[in-house]
């Protein structure tokens, strides 16, 4: 089989996805036949694409809303080149809408974790008894098969093989060392703020692995594969303080903070860690991680289902600066309760806590989500399952609210950038703080112009982004390729 990694959302930084690397590693295990190609690292996507497809039938695609796009359109190139290639998707996207996907192009759809279930499928077993997966009968219906439980022991599930992908050539937009790669400790997230989608194919429960599978995993990335830096990408890594405390004496006593780095870029809660933690987390290696306030204003946040303390955003983003944490803390803009006024809460308190960057990420509606229906039922946006709705990182909005439109949106978003950038005192700050956060001069360039031109400078400016969704939506434009013959040929 051929796992496929769709490109991402920016031309700066190609980053290790987990799902796809967790299914391949789970398929090795297993004896099957498993490659990856990561269209990340390759700028002409459909070259290595139909290379591969020469080579196998079987092609899944980890699909998001954003990527749904490009898989469509590499979906139909492939089935020219190979008419016997199977399509099978999986991911957030798929999570939500399988049968809809079904009925548009898919062969198969995988609901939710797929790491017992693709295997099953591969060996042959007849569909109609594999749980979780849609597909098409004999008579052409649309079958939609009842999901299996989530997986409860993580630690049964086998550790990453990256050599099944290129990941010395992974980078972000912002890391210390290379070789970089990431991990999850645990999996889902009890909370439901009403814009994530994680639950599609996680739920609603933290299931977490031993501290001996977290620290084993570590050790191997690090003796077996030569990685000296970190991520972890866990939804909800803070859920127990006590677990992370005891993750990071682990790594301690094992000296693996003297071998690698860590960083925590997808934030954790603003209302959760004590001192202990964060002294203990830059004792273990880590030197960054996003704290994710969200909304300044209380009502805001309670509508938004984020259910945190607000008392407690200052005092949680101070002790992690005390103890040597470089900090990001990140804001949404633009959700149906926001006003002007609200979203200037937002710039106030960014400006006004002890933290080194900011990110203002305009919300984002993905279908299947609480926000997705809110603003359906609202006459907001339309009922637009596939609609190609973008990253996060991109500057726009699909609606207007309350006393702003998109125009009002990204305006704000751009004057709560250069209000923190561009004050004299944070800027200083900033230039002698960078050095514990990143090491490449360059990215630091690309970062402050795009923050000039590009209105953040967490994403690429507006032309580089604009040349990206030209090269993923030509796809489906490309002109029909050399046809592959079948044996009866």
């Amino acid at each position: 089989m051929i796992l496929v990694v769709p490109p991402n959302h920016t031309s700066r930084f190609a980053f290790p996805q987990q799902g796809i690397v967790s299914l391949a590693s789970a398929l090795k295990r297993k004896k099957l036949k498993v490659s990856v190609t990561d269209c990340q690292l390759h700028r002409d996507f459909l070259k290595p694409l139909l290379k591969a497809v020469a080579e196998d039938d079987d092609i899944g695609f980890y699909t998001t809303t954003y990527s749904y796009p490009f898989v469509k359109g590499a979906a139909a190139a492939i089935k020219k080149f190979n008419p016997r290639a199977r399509i099978i998707l999986g991911g957030p996207h798929a999570s939500h809408l399988p049968e809809k996907l079904v009925e548009d192009f898919a062969d198969i759809v995988v609901a939710g974790e797929g790491e017992k279930i693709l295997p099953r499928i591969l060996a042959g077993e007849a569909l109609e008894y594999v749980p979780s997966v849609s597909y098409k009968n004999g008579n052409g219906e649309v079958m939609e098969n009842p999901r299996a439980g989530l997986l409860e022991d993580l630690d049964s599930l086998p550790f990453p093989a990256w050599e099944l992908l290129d990941y010395k050539k992974f980078s972000f937009s912002h890391y210390r060392r290379l070789p970089l790669v990431s991990m999850v400790t645990s999996r889902g997230c009890e909370f439901r703020c009403i814009y994530c989608a994680s639950s599609a194919v996680h739920g609603h429960e933290t299931r977490m692995r031993g501290i001996e599978s977290v620290v084993g995993e570590i050790e191997l990335d690090v003796e077996k594969y030569g990685v000296r830096e970190l991520h972890i990408v866990d939804d909800d890594f803070t859920c127990d303080v006590e677990r992370v405390k005891e993750i990071c004496r682990a790594i301690i006593s094992r000296g693996l903070n003297k071998k690698i780095l860590l960083a925590k870029p997808n934030a954790i809660r603003p209302d959760r860690g004590d001192r202990e933690m964060f002294d203990l987390m830059k004792m273990a290696g880590f030197y960054f991680t996003a704290i994710a306030v969200e909304s300044a204003d209380p009502e805001v946040a309670k509508k938004l289902g984020r259910n945190t303390d607000s008392g407690r955003h200052y005092e949680t983003i101070a002790m992690a600066r005390k103890a040597g944490l470089f900090i990001n803390t990140f804001f949404l803009m633009g959700s149906p309760f926001d006003t002007r006024e609200t979203m200037m809460k937002n710039i106030k308190l960014a400006c006004s806590i002890p933290t080194d960057i900011v990110s203002f990420f305009m919300m984002k509606p993905y279908p299947g989500t609480p926000l997705f229906s809110h603003l359906v039922k609202t006459g907001k946006i339309e009922d637009r399952n596939h609609c190609g709705i973008p990253s996060c990182n991109d500057g726009k909005s699909f609606y207007s609210a309350n006393d702003w439109n998109e125009e009002d949106l990204i305006r704000l978003v751009m004057f709560g950038y250069k209000k923190y950038y561009l004050n004299p005192y944070r800027f200083v700050r900033l230039l002698l703080r960078l050095p514990l956060f990143i090491s490449n001069p360059i990215i630091l360039m690309k970062l402050f112009f795009n923050l000039l031109f590009g209105g953040s400078p967490a994403s690429d400016s507006r032309r580089q982004r604009r040349d990206i969704d030209l090269r993923v939506s030509s796809l489906i434009l490309q002109p029909e390729p050399p046809r592959r013959l079948s044996t009866e040929e």
